[in-house]
């Protein structure tokens, strides 16, 4: 992946990659932005992002060794398609924006609805997608808020430490996930805190994963806007 060394405007030691992602040098360990994506217009965010798959938004490239983990923050979701019900969901990239599609993954959604006192589950455990909200509604008042965690991506090492000595000499690699989502549930018919956690229950070996794409269906609405930040530790 070429790199773009920036100089001037307070940016000098920052690279730009071929996929527009931004690395800045070191800020002590803290959360760095890495991509932000904003909707002017109702479905445009997939062909900004280079995805091929209409409503899928890619993050491509975003996995690097200088970060720990990830942290996607979703201030807003909503859903342009013409029915209500629909599930939001991830999948892995690698290569070129390619999703990985085999049924590796594992993930479990717990759903909370404000108007009872008990919840509902939902799971797959050979799934080819981690689901992180469920019958999301299509209304402009409706959507989804929250965040979307990451770890275990890439090989990281930390206070001289490679990551690689939980694993072998190979570095084998196994993506986890956390979600923590508010939206209204049109199944249930209330507002919904879904809480997911999901694992891609096939390792690789280091940079094998390269990003995720968040799948909605038919594309997402005007308004909708979402930033991913990386945990520097290099």
């Amino acid at each position: 992946m070429a790199l773009t060394k920036v100089t001037g405007s307070g940016l000098s030691g920052a690279t730009i990659s071929s996929s527009d992602v931004v690395n800045i040098p070191k800020q002590d360990n803290a959360y760095e932005l890495i991509k932000a994506y904003s909707s002017a217009s109702n479905n445009s965010l997939a062909s900004v992002s280079g995805s091929s798959t209409t409503a899928h938004i890619n993050f491509a490239g975003v996995f690097q060794e200088h970060y720990l983990s990830y942290k996607l923050v979703i201030g807003f979701y909503g859903c342009n398609h013409g029915s209500t019900g629909q599930s939001i969901n991830i999948r892995l990239l690698t290569s070129t924006n390619t999703e990985i599609t085999a049924s590796s993954y594992r993930w479990h959604l717990h759903r909370m609805l404000d108007d009872e006192d008990t919840y509902t589950g939902n799971n797959n455990a050979s799934d080819d997608r981690w689901q992180i909200f469920r019958y999301i509604s299509n209304t402009s008042n409706g959507g989804m808020h929250g965040e979307v965690n990451f770890y275990n991506c890439t090989n990281v090492t930390v206070e001289g430490q490679s990551s690689s000595v939980r694993f072998d000499s190979t570095a084998d690699l196994a993506p986890v996930i956390m979600s923590d989502m508010i939206g209204f549930d049109t199944n249930g018919g209330a507002y919904t805190r879904a809480s997911s956690l999901g694992r891609y229950n096939s390792s690789n070996i280091n940079g094998y994963y390269t990003g995720f794409t968040l799948m909605g269906e038919t594309g997402e609405l005007a308004g909708t806007h979402m930033a991913l930040y990386g945990l520097r530790t290099t």
